[in-house]
């Protein structure tokens, strides 16, 4: 199954194309854009089949995706006697140009709700032409949906507890795997957590050599994290020339260059802005 997982990205399809679309409003894509992916992903897995199946031993089986349950996507079978779901995989998408430049989904489920076999999955994506044409899928995270909720649980005790704050954790009611419906409350909560940060597996470290794999991968031929410090210049929708000659001035002041390679994949992301400049309309004159 992890074979398929990392075999996916070269053969998924999609029938979305996004076409006029500002530039600057790309971060709101992964909201919009998320549920479909991730139904794509789930088409791919079933036509992938010979990858998880090659002798047939699953043939009645198929992964279906339920929304606003646990986990999401479920290998089952309308076959009387066999055991039904066989494994899941909780499936997240992450637009990985996206300003805050990592995951900010939030994974909440207890531990015992997962299943030995359970996976969870983030896939990265970027439009085939950064800010138009169809998704396409980087290589994913891929791991044990019951460890990432185990060291989500960790880490927040153990940081709470470092910084002098509450770090009890109320327990879901529902602790055994594949809650029929999404009223099973499965889902551990922080006593005290203000800033609803407690699911945000990102932030625990969990991820950090996926999201470091991420930023290298290509889109357009530049770097996905050469896109990523560009766009956070102009996040703040702000058009106004001589603000944001200032703000690409500051960027590129701060900005500590490591490598040649670095160096090269910002003047390509700079080469390709000043193109699609050039070639942008007017905006209508306000009377």
């Amino acid at each position: 199954m992890r074979k398929t997982l990392f075999a996916l990205p070269a053969e998924f399809e999609s029938s979305l194309r996004i076409q006029d679309f500002r530039a600057t409003d790309i971060f709101t894509l992964n909201s919009a854009l998320g549920a479909s992916i991730e139904d794509a992903v789930v088409e791919g897995l079933n036509k992938l089949r010979e990858m998880w199946d090659p002798v047939g031993a699953y043939s009645v089986y198929r992964f279906e995706r339920q929304a606003q349950a646990f986990p999401d996507v479920r290998l089952v079978s309308d076959a009387s006697g066999l055991e039904s779901p066989l494994m899941g995989i909780e499936l997240k998408g992450w637009l990985a140009i996206a300003k805050e430049a990592e995951p900010t989904f939030r994974y909440n489920v207890n531990a015992d709700a997962c299943a030995p076999q359970d996976l969870i999955v983030v896939f990265p994506w970027v439009l085939s032409d950064v800010v138009a044409g169809t998704p396409k899928l980087l290589p994913p995270y891929v791991g044990e949906a019951r460890h990432a909720a185990e060291y989500r649980n960790w880490y927040w005790q153990t940081m709470r507890q470092r910084e002098g704050k509450n770090p009890d954790i109320t327990l879901a009611e529902h602790r055994t795997p594949y809650p029929q419906s999404k009223v099973d409350k499965c889902s551990d909560v922080a006593v005290v957590d203000p800033g609803d940060n407690f699911g945000r597996i990102a932030r625990t470290g969990l991820l950090d050599d996926f999201v470091a794999r991420t930023s290298k991968q290509l889109a357009s031929g530049i770097p996905v994290k050469a896109w990523v410090r560009f766009f956070r210049v102009f996040s703040d929708s702000n058009t106004d020339v001589d603000t944001a000659t200032r703000m690409v001035e500051r960027a590129m002041r701060d900005y500590q260059v490591e490598s040649d390679e670095d160096r090269r994949a910002l003047i390509a992301a700079m080469g390709l802005l000043l193109e699609k400049l050039q070639n942008a309309p007017l905006a209508p004159k306000k009377r």
